[in-house]
C-alpha cells in the first residue's frame, strides 16, 4: 500500500478493512486464474484491477473504494515511462467502479413461468443499488 492508501484504510472498521483486503486476495487470485501469462501490464492486470473496483463498490462502497484504488496509485515512479502503467490502472479501476454499481428491482410481483416479474400492479417496483 502506498502512504497515502495506508492512511485512508487505518480509518476503516475492522469489518472493511478485512473485506478490502479479502477483495484484493480474492481478485489477484480470479486474474491469475483467468490470465496466468499477464499479471503485470496485461489483460490480467486490466481485470484485477476492475474486479477489485466492482468488489470494493459492492462490499465498502464507491466513496471508499475510489479513495483506497485511487491513493495506491499514487507512488513515485521507478522509470520514465510508468505514468502509463499508472493511467491504465486508474482507467480500469474506474469502469470496475463503474461496473460494481448495478442496479435490480425491488419489490418484485408474481412469476410467471418461474421469472419473477416487476411488480406492476401497484406500480412499485424500483431501482435498487446492489450494494444496499
Amino acid at each position: 500500500m502506498s502512504k497515502e492508501e495506508l492512511d485512508i484504510f487505518d480509518t476503516l472498521s475492522p469489518q472493511s478493512q478485512f473485506k478490502y483486503l479479502k477483495n484484493a486476495y480474492n481478485a489477484f487470485n480470479k486474474s491469475l486464474n483467468l490470465y496466468p501469462s499477464s499479471t503485470h501490464n496485461g489483460k490480467g492486470d486490466a481485470f484485477r484491477h476492475a474486479y477489485f473496483n466492482a468488489l470494493n463498490v459492492v462490499s465498502i462502497g464507491k466513496y471508499y473504494a475510489e479513495k483506497l484504488s485511487t491513493a495506491h496509485e499514487n507512488k513515485p515512479y521507478k522509470y520514465a515511462y510508468e505514468y502509463k502503467e499508472k493511467n491504465m490502472d486508474l482507467f480500469n479501476n474506474n469502469t470496475g467502479r463503474n461496473y460494481g454499481e448495478l442496479r435490480y428491482l425491488s419489490p418484485l410481483g408474481d412469476t410467471y413461468d418461474n421469472i419473477y416479474r416487476a411488480n406492476w400492479a401497484r406500480h412499485d417496483s424500483k431501482l435498487i443499488p446492489t450494494n444496499q
